[in-house]
């Protein structure tokens, strides 16, 4: 018997029988796939809220598919310094505007100083000239870190709820075209009084 048994082992094996994966390891790699796949759609879904947070943000809208106000441009900006940490990105606005083109995107309080700054500098023209440069190279870098800021808020403020989410930044973000009034009208009244003093 034990010569038929023997036997019938070996006939097995010849003909192609294979060792079963034990049911235990089988259900693990399958939980593991399955936990990788939920992993990848948290992730994606993740990064869908985190582009209409971005979108609001910059148009000030709640519309998916908004553009205004430049979206391009800084949607380009804000997801390479995000990529690569980088803190440099050349800006016309910024470059022309200076401290207006951030208040314009209500970032008030570095705007200020920098047309405090930018007062002080423009009394010669080497130093005029160096402000608009560093701040058309840096200034996308100030639009970025208020981003971050707010997005951060945004998250606490209204924790789990995306649509609330999504209104409370395209409050906070946007533009605020009162300032565009405020900066000709400021400008015309620099130039009556410069006139005035000349004559």
């Amino acid at each position: 018997m034990m010569v038929s048994h023997s036997v019938r082992t070996v006939a097995r094996k010849l003909g192609g029988g294979t060792e079963q994966t034990p049911p235990q390891q089988s259900n693990a790699f399958s939980q593991t796939a399955q936990s990788q796949e939920s992993a990848s759609h948290a992730n994606s879904a993740s990064d869908d809220d985190d582009e209409a947070l971005m979108r609001a943000y910059i148009t000030g809208t709640t519309s998916p598919y908004a553009i205004e106000h430049n979206y391009e441009h800084y949607k380009r900006t804000f997801d390479k310094f995000a990529a690569t940490d980088g803190k440099t990105n050349w800006n016309w606005g910024s470059f022309w505007a200076g401290g207006w083109n951030l208040m314009y995107r209500k970032n008030y309080l570095w705007g200020i100083l920098a047309e405090l700054v930018s007062t002080v500098l423009t009394f010669t023209v080497i130093g005029g000239l160096i402000f608009m440069f560093l701040f058309g190279m840096f200034g996308d870098a100030l639009h970025y870190s208020r981003y971050k800021t707010i997005l951060a808020e945004t998250k606490r403020t209204c924790p789990n709820d995306k649509n609330a989410q999504i209104s409370y930044i395209a409050q906070k973000g946007g533009v605020n075209k009162v300032i565009i009034g405020i900066a000709i009208g400021l400008s015309v009244l620099e130039a009556i009084v410069g006139i005035a003093i000349a004559v």
